[in-house]
Protein backbone atom coordinates (compact mmCIF):
# COMPACT_ATOMS: atom_id res chain seq x y z
CA UNK A 1 0.00 0.00 0.00
CA UNK A 2 1.25 3.28 -1.17
CA UNK A 3 1.41 6.26 1.71
CA UNK A 4 1.19 9.75 0.91
CA UNK A 5 4.03 11.66 2.83
CA UNK A 6 1.72 13.58 5.08
CA UNK A 7 0.24 10.04 6.31
CA UNK A 8 4.08 9.17 7.06
CA UNK A 9 5.04 12.30 9.03
CA UNK A 10 1.91 11.81 10.74
CA UNK A 11 2.61 8.09 11.41
CA UNK A 12 6.17 9.06 12.45
CA UNK A 13 4.78 11.78 15.23
CA UNK A 14 2.09 8.98 16.11
CA UNK A 15 4.54 6.29 16.97
CA UNK A 16 6.75 9.38 18.81
CA UNK A 17 3.85 9.54 20.82
CA UNK A 18 3.33 5.90 21.52
CA UNK A 19 7.26 5.88 22.29
CA UNK A 20 6.37 8.27 24.92
CA UNK A 21 3.61 7.04 26.70
CA UNK A 22 5.94 3.57 26.75
CA UNK A 23 8.26 5.43 28.54
CA UNK A 24 5.84 6.79 30.76
CA UNK A 25 4.46 3.13 31.58
CA UNK A 26 7.77 2.24 32.43
CA UNK A 27 8.53 4.88 34.52
CA UNK A 28 5.33 3.59 36.33
CA UNK A 29 7.02 0.64 36.97
CA UNK A 30 10.12 2.19 38.16
CA UNK A 31 8.14 4.12 40.87
CA UNK A 32 6.74 0.68 41.75
CA UNK A 33 10.10 -0.71 42.47
CA UNK A 34 11.33 2.67 44.14
CA UNK A 35 8.30 2.29 46.75
CA UNK A 36 8.08 -1.66 47.16
CA UNK A 37 10.91 -3.22 47.30
CA UNK A 38 11.61 -6.18 44.49
CA UNK A 39 14.21 -8.87 44.46
CA UNK A 40 15.96 -9.37 40.93
CA UNK A 41 14.25 -12.12 40.08
CA UNK A 42 10.31 -9.75 40.08
CA UNK A 43 12.19 -7.08 38.31
CA UNK A 44 13.06 -9.36 35.59
CA UNK A 45 9.99 -10.98 35.31
CA UNK A 46 8.71 -7.49 35.52
CA UNK A 47 10.95 -6.23 32.60
CA UNK A 48 10.07 -8.90 30.59
CA UNK A 49 6.13 -8.98 30.56
CA UNK A 50 6.62 -4.97 30.04
CA UNK A 51 8.25 -5.83 26.96
CA UNK A 52 6.25 -8.78 25.95
CA UNK A 53 3.29 -6.23 26.21
CA UNK A 54 4.84 -2.96 24.70
CA UNK A 55 5.83 -5.33 21.62
CA UNK A 56 2.19 -6.59 21.19
CA UNK A 57 0.77 -2.91 21.71
CA UNK A 58 2.99 -1.95 18.86
CA UNK A 59 2.19 -4.81 16.53
CA UNK A 60 -1.72 -3.97 16.87
CA UNK A 61 -0.61 -0.52 16.62
CA UNK A 62 1.60 -1.04 13.39
CA UNK A 63 -1.13 -3.46 11.70
CA UNK A 64 -4.20 -1.12 12.34
CA UNK A 65 -2.64 2.37 11.10
CA UNK A 66 -0.19 0.37 8.47
CA UNK A 67 -1.52 -2.67 7.59
CA UNK A 68 1.00 -4.53 9.38
CA UNK A 69 3.55 -3.41 7.50
CA UNK A 70 6.55 -3.34 9.50
CA UNK A 71 8.33 0.09 8.62
CA UNK A 72 11.94 1.30 10.30
CA UNK A 73 10.58 4.49 10.79
CA UNK A 74 7.53 3.72 12.98
CA UNK A 75 10.48 1.37 14.93
CA UNK A 76 12.73 4.37 14.91
CA UNK A 77 9.68 6.58 16.09
CA UNK A 78 9.19 4.94 18.86
CA UNK A 79 12.79 4.61 19.71
CA UNK A 80 13.42 8.33 19.67
CA UNK A 81 9.81 9.10 21.46
CA UNK A 82 11.64 6.77 24.17
CA UNK A 83 14.47 8.28 23.97
CA UNK A 84 13.59 11.79 24.33
CA UNK A 85 11.46 11.14 26.93
CA UNK A 86 14.21 9.05 29.18
CA UNK A 87 16.41 12.47 28.59
CA UNK A 88 13.60 14.98 29.16
CA UNK A 89 11.10 14.14 31.43
CA UNK A 90 11.58 10.68 33.08
CA UNK A 91 13.62 12.03 36.51
CA UNK A 92 10.70 14.50 36.87
CA UNK A 93 8.29 11.99 36.37
CA UNK A 94 9.16 9.57 39.01
CA UNK A 95 10.27 11.94 41.27
CA UNK A 96 6.60 13.57 41.03
CA UNK A 97 4.99 10.11 41.12
CA UNK A 98 6.70 9.42 44.18
CA UNK A 99 6.22 12.44 46.06
CA UNK A 100 2.69 12.08 45.15
CA UNK A 101 2.44 8.68 46.60
CA UNK A 102 4.16 9.60 49.75
CA UNK A 103 1.75 12.45 49.89
CA UNK A 104 -0.67 9.94 49.63
CA UNK A 105 0.27 7.32 51.77
CA UNK A 106 0.42 10.23 54.48
CA UNK A 107 -2.89 11.12 54.12
CA UNK A 108 -3.97 7.37 54.48
CA UNK A 109 -2.16 7.41 57.47
CA UNK A 110 -3.40 10.25 59.28
CA UNK A 111 -6.90 9.37 58.45
CA UNK A 112 -6.12 5.94 59.96
CA UNK A 113 -4.57 7.57 62.99
CA UNK A 114 -7.52 10.03 63.38
CA UNK A 115 -9.96 7.38 63.11
CA UNK A 116 -8.21 4.84 65.40
CA UNK A 117 -7.70 7.38 68.53
CA UNK A 118 -11.23 6.89 69.61
CA UNK A 119 -10.79 3.06 69.44
CA UNK A 120 -7.31 3.30 71.39
CA UNK A 121 -9.03 5.20 73.94
CA UNK A 122 -11.62 2.63 74.27
CA UNK A 123 -9.32 0.25 74.70
CA UNK A 124 -7.22 2.39 77.30
CA UNK A 125 -10.38 2.77 78.76
CA UNK A 126 -11.28 -0.94 79.20
CA UNK A 127 -7.78 -2.30 79.75
CA UNK A 128 -8.27 -1.95 83.90
CA UNK A 129 -12.06 -3.81 84.05
CA UNK A 130 -10.74 -6.41 81.48
CA UNK A 131 -7.02 -7.05 83.17
CA UNK A 132 -9.07 -7.92 86.39
CA UNK A 133 -11.87 -10.01 84.71
CA UNK A 134 -8.57 -11.51 82.93
CA UNK A 135 -6.75 -12.08 86.05
CA UNK A 136 -9.93 -13.12 88.32
CA UNK A 137 -10.85 -16.36 84.86
CA UNK A 138 -7.12 -17.15 84.91
CA UNK A 139 -7.03 -17.70 88.90
CA UNK A 140 -10.05 -19.77 88.69
CA UNK A 141 -8.83 -21.82 85.53
CA UNK A 142 -5.34 -22.41 88.11
CA UNK A 143 -7.63 -23.39 90.58
CA UNK A 144 -10.06 -25.77 88.54
CA UNK A 145 -6.68 -27.23 87.08
CA UNK A 146 -5.50 -27.75 90.62
CA UNK A 147 -8.66 -29.18 91.73
CA UNK A 148 -9.07 -31.39 88.59
CA UNK A 149 -5.67 -32.62 89.49
CA UNK A 150 -6.45 -33.40 92.75
CA UNK A 151 -9.57 -35.10 91.64
CA UNK A 152 -7.75 -37.13 89.47
CA UNK A 153 -5.22 -38.20 90.98
CA UNK A 154 -7.84 -39.22 93.50
CA UNK A 155 -9.71 -41.09 91.06
CA UNK A 156 -6.58 -43.22 90.24
CA UNK A 157 -6.09 -44.28 93.73
CA UNK A 158 -9.61 -45.35 93.83
CA UNK A 159 -9.71 -46.89 90.67
CA UNK A 160 -6.94 -49.05 92.10
CA UNK A 161 -8.19 -49.69 95.00
CA UNK A 162 -11.74 -51.32 92.90
CA UNK A 163 -9.27 -52.85 90.74
CA UNK A 164 -7.48 -54.67 93.89
CA UNK A 165 -10.80 -55.72 95.28
CA UNK A 166 -12.19 -57.18 92.00
CA UNK A 167 -8.88 -59.59 92.34
CA UNK A 168 -9.68 -60.16 95.96
CA UNK A 169 -13.70 -61.25 94.79
CA UNK A 170 -12.98 -63.35 92.01
CA UNK A 171 -10.32 -65.26 93.65
CA UNK A 172 -12.77 -66.43 96.34
CA UNK A 173 -15.24 -67.08 93.91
Amino acid sequence: MIMSMGWQVKLFLLTVLIGIIFGIVYDIIKTMRKIFAHSNIIIQIEDFIYWIVISSAMFLIMLNKNSGQIRGFCIGGTLLGMLLYSILLSRFVVKSLVSIVNFVAKIILNVLRITAYPIRILIKILAGPSKFILNYIFGMGCLIKKYLYISNQYAKIKGKRSLNNLKIIFKKI
